[in-house]
């Protein structure tokens, strides 16, 4: 898959671009703290020189913002609760081969084949999960509920393989390992340990640095023990903390989403279950009952209304190719399922997206054994959560990489372009509509399409354009009159 470098080292050589990065990266730097107390100070300012206007204007839009939050929540958590009632009952094999066996009838798709006869075409069958699991002092207990969930998809034992990613420094790590391992030896395909060693260099203790150094020894695993390359197309990674429980049908309903996004897209989506914190609703504060139950539906109603630019958030789904093709998490990140997604989409130049599927995933609040000590740890876990703002400064200073590594002015508005106006998917709606229609196009050999195409190569040149549709996984250049075709 092509993706860009962002590489500082590289691409900041001459004084002058690393002045004009420091400046950026300055700025970009003083732009949270704006954002979030640009609001408020701005009303104490028209408070206090008594401009009435300016306190009135505040207080509207405020009013006007919070109004807009609550119906767009009571609407779409309400829309996502009869999506998840219909993705739960939904049986996602017999609905994949239904559609597959349709598509054949009309002609749309080859005979349903396997991995190697299809030359790319990925079958049921074809796909691997792989469900990553960082975890550091985490009660043996907890973990085991994990696992128990992970063990209720059907083709576990074939299909799917579980990394516990532990902390080398926790006390009695190699027991618990060792006990898991033999707990749960031949439930599933194969279940692999990895533990982090403490104080490497750039390693930020937390779940990113484990899982960067996780990533890395999975590879090395997969390529030994199981010959897979790192850029295999039926590998898909799914990241959990360790407390969750993915709902029985989700690895399913993956791989249906998985198959039928089609070869070209699919390793350039990231996919998010509705988080639920509920596993432990009845024995928190109310305060914090409260809090959940609103996240949760506030989540929910993110996932479910076309309007939200959503960012994976706590546990997500995506390819090994497209893990592989960025060089999978940062270690120096706190808020790592937000940075791996920014990470993805500046490196693939705005392509990728996060779509759900609507199966939750239930997992704990923080609980302590006292009243207090429970609120003090959800504090801390929010405080923790707002660093994820942090993300800004990546954002704005990797931007500007990208445009320095962009050669030409062409390339710099095809990086530029979907991180400046974003759909509701987070990529632009007018790349959107040019892949669906050249997609339509080489489905249906539309001529007027064609046309589009034609005009569309000339107005941003033809290497740009192969460049936008290309995931560099087994593609092929599908013209509508059939020219060229490339592996």
């Amino acid at each position: 898959m092509p993706v860009l470098t962002l590489s500082k080292e590289v691409l900041l050589k001459d004084t002058q671009r690393r002045l004009e990065y420091n400046i950026v990266h300055t700025a970009a730097r003083l732009l949270p703290a704006i954002i979030v107390y640009g609001g408020t100070a701005g009303l104490l300012v028209c408070s206090v020189c008594q401009y009435r206007w300016g306190v009135l204007l505040s207080l509207t839009l405020f009013s006007f913002y919070m109004f807009h939050l609550a119906f767009a929540s009571l609407i779409f958590s309400t829309l996502g609760l009869l999506k998840v009632l219909i993705s739960s009952n939904e049986n996602w094999k017999a609905k994949y081969h239904y559609e597959i066996d349709q598509k054949e009838r009309q002609g749309q798709t080859r005979t349903l084949m396997t991995h190697e006869e299809s030359h790319g075409d990925l079958g049921w069958n074809d796909v691997l999960h792989i469900v990553m699991i960082p975890s550091y002092e985490t009660p043996m207990r907890v973990l085991e509920e994990t696992l128990l969930a992970c063990e209720k998809y059907d083709q576990a034992l074939t299909h799917l393989g579980i990394v516990l990613a532990f902390e080398e420094h926790e006390e009695g790590i190699t027991d618990k390992a060792a006990a898991l391992q033999e707990e749960f030896e031949g439930r599933f395909k194969f279940i692999f340990t990895t533990f982090h060693p403490p104080d490497l260099p750039q390693h930020l203790p937390g779940k990113s640095s484990n899982e960067c150094w996780a990533f890395g020894e999975l590879c090395r695993e997969l390529q030994e023990a199981h010959g897979i390359m790192p850029h295999d197309p039926r590998v898909v990674i799914t990241v959990i903390d360790d407390d969750s429980e993915l709902h029985e049908s989700y690895l399913e309903a993956l791989t249906y989403h998985f198959l039928m996004t089609g070869e070209r897209s699919r390793y350039l989506i990231t996919w998010q279950p509705p988080i639920c914190h509920f596993k432990n609703y009845m024995r928190v504060p109310a305060l914090m009952r409260v809090s959940a139950a609103c996240a949760s539906l506030h989540e929910l109603a993110c996932l479910a209304t076309p309007l939200d630019s959503h960012i994976p958030y706590s546990s997500y789904s995506l390819s090994l190719v497209l893990a592989s093709a960025v060089g999978g998490c940062d270690p120096e990140f706190l808020a790592e399922d937000w940075h791996m997604y920014a990470k993805c989409s500046l490196m693939t130049g705005g392509r990728v997206r996060c779509r759900p599927i609507f199966l939750p995933l239930m997992n704990y609040m923080p609980e302590t054994d006292t009243y207090w000590g429970t609120l003090k740890t959800r504090w801390a876990q929010a405080k923790r959560h707002a660093l994820g703002l942090s993300e800004i400064v990546y954002m704005i200073s990797s931007m500007y990489l990208g445009i320095i590594e962009s050669k030409t002015l062409q390339q710099r508005i095809i990086f530029m372009a979907p991180h400046a106006i974003a759909g509701e998917d987070g990529t632009c709606p007018l790349r959107q509509c040019f892949v669906g229609r050249m997609e339509r196009a080489c489905a249906a050999c539309d001529s007027y399409l064609y046309v589009e195409v034609l005009v569309l190569r000339v107005i941003i040149g033809r290497n740009e354009l192969d460049l936008w549709l290309c995931n560099g996984i087994g593609y092929r250049k599908r013209y509508c009159r059939g020219t060229d075709t490339a592996e």
